[in-house]
Protein backbone atom coordinates (compact mmCIF):
# COMPACT_ATOMS: atom_id res chain seq x y z
CA UNK A 1 0.00 0.00 0.00
CA UNK A 2 1.38 3.16 -0.63
CA UNK A 3 2.10 6.17 1.86
CA UNK A 4 -1.31 7.76 1.56
CA UNK A 5 -4.13 4.85 2.89
CA UNK A 6 -7.02 6.97 1.67
CA UNK A 7 -6.38 7.73 -1.81
CA UNK A 8 -5.03 4.19 -2.52
CA UNK A 9 -7.91 2.54 -0.66
CA UNK A 10 -10.35 5.22 -1.71
CA UNK A 11 -9.55 4.90 -5.27
CA UNK A 12 -9.80 0.72 -5.32
CA UNK A 13 -12.96 0.80 -3.89
CA UNK A 14 -14.57 3.05 -6.36
CA UNK A 15 -15.11 0.85 -9.27
CA UNK A 16 -16.26 -2.03 -6.40
CA UNK A 17 -18.98 0.18 -5.32
CA UNK A 18 -20.09 1.67 -8.61
CA UNK A 19 -20.24 -2.04 -9.41
CA UNK A 20 -22.08 -3.48 -6.78
CA UNK A 21 -24.49 0.00 -6.68
CA UNK A 22 -25.13 -1.10 -10.56
CA UNK A 23 -25.39 -4.46 -9.83
CA UNK A 24 -28.21 -3.37 -6.96
CA UNK A 25 -29.87 -1.44 -9.24
CA UNK A 26 -29.96 -4.13 -11.98
CA UNK A 27 -31.36 -6.77 -9.49
CA UNK A 28 -34.17 -4.31 -8.15
CA UNK A 29 -35.16 -3.16 -11.45
CA UNK A 30 -34.92 -6.42 -13.62
CA UNK A 31 -35.43 -9.04 -10.64
CA UNK A 32 -34.31 -12.23 -12.38
CA UNK A 33 -31.89 -15.23 -11.17
CA UNK A 34 -29.03 -13.51 -13.51
CA UNK A 35 -29.32 -10.45 -12.29
CA UNK A 36 -29.68 -11.51 -8.54
CA UNK A 37 -26.33 -13.74 -9.44
CA UNK A 38 -24.69 -10.34 -10.47
CA UNK A 39 -25.89 -8.74 -7.49
CA UNK A 40 -24.25 -11.43 -5.09
CA UNK A 41 -21.49 -11.42 -6.83
CA UNK A 42 -20.31 -7.69 -6.76
CA UNK A 43 -21.44 -7.76 -3.07
CA UNK A 44 -19.43 -10.39 -2.17
CA UNK A 45 -16.25 -8.75 -4.12
CA UNK A 46 -16.47 -5.63 -2.59
CA UNK A 47 -17.34 -6.95 1.13
CA UNK A 48 -13.60 -9.72 0.19
CA UNK A 49 -12.05 -5.96 0.19
CA UNK A 50 -13.52 -4.32 2.98
CA UNK A 51 -12.73 -7.54 5.42
CA UNK A 52 -9.21 -6.94 4.54
CA UNK A 53 -7.64 -6.63 8.28
CA UNK A 54 -4.20 -5.38 6.60
CA UNK A 55 -6.49 -2.32 5.07
CA UNK A 56 -8.30 -1.38 8.40
CA UNK A 57 -5.29 -1.54 10.34
CA UNK A 58 -3.47 0.57 7.58
CA UNK A 59 -7.01 3.16 8.15
CA UNK A 60 -6.62 3.10 12.10
CA UNK A 61 -2.56 4.06 11.54
CA UNK A 62 -3.99 6.97 9.37
CA UNK A 63 -6.51 8.25 11.36
CA UNK A 64 -3.77 8.32 14.33
CA UNK A 65 -1.55 10.61 12.39
CA UNK A 66 -4.38 12.52 10.90
CA UNK A 67 -4.01 16.39 11.16
CA UNK A 68 -6.32 17.34 8.61
CA UNK A 69 -9.87 17.26 10.10
CA UNK A 70 -11.04 16.30 6.17
CA UNK A 71 -8.38 13.74 6.32
CA UNK A 72 -9.34 12.66 9.44
CA UNK A 73 -13.52 12.16 8.77
CA UNK A 74 -13.04 10.80 5.70
CA UNK A 75 -10.65 8.29 7.24
CA UNK A 76 -13.29 7.78 10.00
CA UNK A 77 -16.30 7.15 7.51
CA UNK A 78 -13.69 4.61 5.75
CA UNK A 79 -12.89 2.72 8.91
CA UNK A 80 -16.97 2.45 9.54
CA UNK A 81 -17.04 0.64 6.38
CA UNK A 82 -14.77 -2.16 6.96
CA UNK A 83 -15.52 -2.77 10.24
CA UNK A 84 -18.42 -4.70 9.89
CA UNK A 85 -16.80 -7.12 7.24
CA UNK A 86 -14.23 -8.48 9.83
CA UNK A 87 -16.30 -11.27 9.80
CA UNK A 88 -15.81 -14.87 8.97
CA UNK A 89 -15.67 -15.11 4.64
CA UNK A 90 -18.61 -17.59 5.11
CA UNK A 91 -20.83 -15.30 7.14
CA UNK A 92 -20.03 -12.70 5.09
CA UNK A 93 -21.68 -14.33 1.99
CA UNK A 94 -24.67 -16.07 3.63
CA UNK A 95 -25.50 -13.04 4.62
CA UNK A 96 -24.96 -11.39 0.56
CA UNK A 97 -26.77 -14.53 -0.21
CA UNK A 98 -30.21 -13.60 2.18
CA UNK A 99 -30.33 -10.00 1.92
CA UNK A 100 -30.15 -10.95 -2.34
CA UNK A 101 -32.58 -13.13 -1.44
CA UNK A 102 -34.71 -11.59 0.05
CA UNK A 103 -34.45 -8.19 -1.92
CA UNK A 104 -35.10 -10.20 -4.86
CA UNK A 105 -38.70 -11.17 -3.64
CA UNK A 106 -39.62 -8.02 -3.00
CA UNK A 107 -38.91 -6.59 -6.37
CA UNK A 108 -40.18 -9.31 -8.06
CA UNK A 109 -43.60 -9.35 -5.75
CA UNK A 110 -46.98 -7.91 -7.59
CA UNK A 111 -50.14 -7.08 -6.12
CA UNK A 112 -53.35 -9.64 -7.48
CA UNK A 113 -56.29 -7.16 -8.32
CA UNK A 114 -59.18 -8.57 -9.72
CA UNK A 115 -57.43 -11.89 -10.32
CA UNK A 116 -54.85 -9.83 -12.75
CA UNK A 117 -50.74 -9.14 -11.41
CA UNK A 118 -50.06 -5.55 -11.04
CA UNK A 119 -46.86 -4.15 -11.09
CA UNK A 120 -46.88 -0.91 -8.50
CA UNK A 121 -47.21 1.84 -10.55
CA UNK A 122 -50.36 0.11 -11.81
CA UNK A 123 -51.66 -0.05 -8.36
CA UNK A 124 -50.51 3.50 -7.77
CA UNK A 125 -52.68 4.59 -10.35
CA UNK A 126 -55.70 2.65 -9.29
CA UNK A 127 -55.49 4.26 -5.99
CA UNK A 128 -55.05 7.76 -7.35
CA UNK A 129 -58.05 7.92 -9.60
CA UNK A 130 -60.06 5.48 -6.86
CA UNK A 131 -63.19 7.58 -5.18
CA UNK A 132 -63.59 4.79 -2.39
CA UNK A 133 -61.65 4.43 0.53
Amino acid sequence: MSDDPLTTIVDELAPLARRASLASWDANVVASPETEQRHIEAEIAITDYLSDAGRLEAIEGARAAARDPLDRRQLDLLANWFIPHQVPEALRRRIIELEASVESDYARHRSVVGGRELDDNSVKRILKRSESS
